[in-house]
C-alpha cells in the first residue's frame, strides 16, 4: 500500500494511520511519527522500538489507548 489508509474520530478527524510495507502494517499518529507495527510474518506486534507487545494485529487497540490520553 503506497497510501496510507486513514484512521478518523467519530467526528471526522484523522487520528492516525495505517501503512503496509512487505510484511509489516506500521501504525503512525496523525503527524506521520511511527507508534507500533505488526508483523505479518511473526504474528507479533511491537512498539516503536522493537519489543514485542503481544501476539495478533493490535494496532488499533493500541491506537485508542493514544488517542484517549492525548
Amino acid at each position: 500500500m503506497n497510501n496510507p489508509e486513514y484512521i478518523r474520530d467519530r467526528y471526522g478527524n484523522i487520528v492516525g494511520q495505517l501503512w503496509a510495507d512487505g510484511s509489516r502494517c506500521m501504525l503512525r499518529d496523525k503527524y506521520g511519527n511511527l507508534l507500533d507495527w505488526f508483523d505479518y510474518d511473526t504474528g507479533w506486534t511491537r512498539d516503536t522500538y522493537g519489543n514485542p507487545i503481544g501476539r495478533g494485529n493490535l494496532l488499533t487497540t493500541l491506537l485508542d489507548q493514544t488517542v484517549r490520553t492525548t
